[in-house]
């Protein structure tokens, strides 16, 4: 009985010690890094192709587009967590990207 007890208090003693080291986690957390995003976008018959995911077109309301940093813009659809879509492009794309969005899939709410 007291040897399960110790092991609770010490688990729980190492979580709590761990909190403060979650920020860094969640920096570390960067979404790949594509050198050409429109390279990777193309629109095929009822789908989105991005990357090797291919998304239908009728279940994509959002797409996320926007800076994720100084130097690099992020594609992510936040609204559709079957889909994980999360890349980070030099931010010199971001308005060809848009661009891409507005005229390949109209119906499509870019947010940022």
């Amino acid at each position: 009985m007291y040897l399960y007890d110790d092991w609770t208090f010490l688990s729980g003693l190492i979580g709590v010690s761990m909190f403060p080291l979650y920020p860094l986690y969640l920096k570390a957390q960067r979404p790949e890094t594509i050198k050409n995003m429109l390279y990777l976008l193309e629109v095929r018959g009822d789908n989105l192709r991005v990357g090797m995911e291919q998304i239908p077109i009728d279940k994509l309301k959002r797409v996320a587009v926007g800076p994720f940093d100084k130097d690099y813009a992020v594609l992510q659809f936040p609204y559709n967590p079957m889909y994980q879509i999360d890349y980070s492009f030099p931010i010199q794309q971001m308005d060809d990207v848009r661009a891409w969005f507005r005229v390949e899939v109209p119906d499509v709410e870019l947010i940022e």
